[in-house]
């Protein structure tokens, strides 16, 4: 069976779909997918495959066409009329729920959730069209209440919207704060308003560290319109890079974080006159997983700044030119970072992130080793012809700086916008 939809934006479409699956599970009580997506090219078409809505035999393909990308012109529901029982029946109620998403889905209401996470600081105290953000007590435990709205169909839609949104949202706070952040469980503690009053960061130019003041994270007063529109992303494409290159970050400084942060190393402890042990290093319980995770923290990360920095970047991306010859795309990342960069960093920045674009494609396609695991806390100089310096280093990268550049550069992007 085949219905006319109609929808003409991506954005519309997928409202739609969302819709369209929170009336299915309010007519038949279910709406289960083995999620099976593929495209038809040649047919205008996207199969998203099999549904189960408690019809038997419980499997039923859907799929939509469309004349543009994007758009969906009908959906199709292939139901088998001679092994479906009340197969009549089954088809009129699946047409009215195609029929009431399309006037609904203009209609979402609207969901509240709440969740902890935590930092090396907390939160200031901050309210936006959408969000709060509270600081729990105790003071030390750096723990900050966040409160989202966000527009769903039913619940599970709802609770679907909330995460991606969360993510997002923290993301662009990691970049705002150069913090990293874990979701912990709830604390019901909470400072009252009137002891934290709204405070916004409003040095512009600060790069190094954190941007806190009486022990709280602060963001800038314009961060809170950005915060607000962060679900919208397929609306504004500039915002989507921004979100894009905040998971790259934020990533990158969660993995950062179990290297440079919270690390106590402990002298090792003679047993005998030729025999040591090697203590284990201590670690705030948030950090404790890179005793597991491997040693390529610092090489991660550097992957993943740099790619922060390229996402990024596309905000100030012109047409794509063409070889003359051949015809083919003529890809300049790196020279529209180094544009990105000196538009938003300083004349010098350019020449040290082409550096460490350089020590980036070293690692990746040479499985290049910035860090050496082997320091203890006591400088050993060895020669490395492979390093600029001719030493080696305990880290030929500065994860820190670079992680300081790109939130800087970000920030600033963002401001501008």
């Amino acid at each position: 069976m085949i219905v006319k939809v109609g929808t003409k934006d991506l954005d519309t479409s997928n409202k739609f779909l969302r819709s369209l699956w929170a009336d299915l599970r309010k007519s038949f009580g279910k709406c289960a997918w083995q999620y099976t997506p593929y495209k038809v090219g040649k047919e205008n078409k996207v199969v998203f495959g099999f549904m189960d809505i408690n019809v038997p035999p419980f499997s039923i393909e859907v799929s939509i066409n469309y004349e543009m990308k994007g758009q969906i012109k009908t959906i199709s529901f292939n139901i088998d009329k001679k092994t479906t029982a009340n197969y009549d029946k089954i088809k009129k109620k699946i047409e009215d729920s195609v029929n009431r998403a399309k006037v609904s889905m203009l209609k979402p209401r609207i969901y509240h959730f709440k969740t902890n996470v935590k930092s090396f600081y907390l939160l200031s105290r901050y309210e936006g069209a959408s969000f709060s953000i509270v600081p729990c007590k105790p003071f030390k435990n750096g723990v900050s209440e966040i409160v989202l709205s966000v527009y769903g169909y039913d619940d599970p839609d709802a609770q679907s919207q909330f995460l991606r949104r969360l993510d997002n949202f923290i993301d662009i706070i990691s970049i705002e704060t150069n913090c990293p952040f874990w979701s912990v469980k709830s604390q019901e503690s909470k400072y009252d308003k009137k002891d934290t009053e709204i405070q916004y960061m409003e040095n512009e130019t600060w790069i190094d560290g954190y941007p806190v003041q009486a022990g709280f994270l602060l963001i800038r007063q314009k961060t809170i319109e950005t915060l607000d529109k962060v679900s919208f992303i397929d609306k504004d494409k500039q915002l989507g890079c921004f979100i894009r290159a905040g998971y790259l970050f934020h990533t990158a400084r969660k993995i950062e974080a179990q290297v440079n942060d919270l690390l106590i190393i402990d002298d090792p402890k003679r047993l005998s006159e030729d025999t040591w042990e090697y203590p284990v290093r201590e670690r705030d319980d948030l950090l404790s997983i890179a005793a597991t995770m491997g040693k390529s923290q610092n090489e991660l990360a550097t992957v993943l700044y740099i790619s922060a920095l390229e996402v990024a970047s596309l905000v100030i991306a012109t047409e794509q030119k063409n070889c003359t010859k051949c015809g083919q795309p003529i890809y300049a990342i790196s020279k529209r970072v180094r544009d990105f960069v000196g538009i938003y960093g300083s004349e010098y920045l350019p020449r040290i992130i082409n550096d460490y674009y350089q020590k980036r494609s070293k690692i990746v396609h040479i499985g290049n080793i910035v860090s050496d695991v082997g320091y203890m806390g006591i400088s050993m100089p060895q020669l490395d012809p492979n390093d600029d310096s001719g030493c080696k280093r305990v880290n030929s990268v500065s994860v820190s700086n670079l992680r300081e550049y790109t939130g800087y550069c970000i920030r600033k992007a963002i401001a501008s916008q």
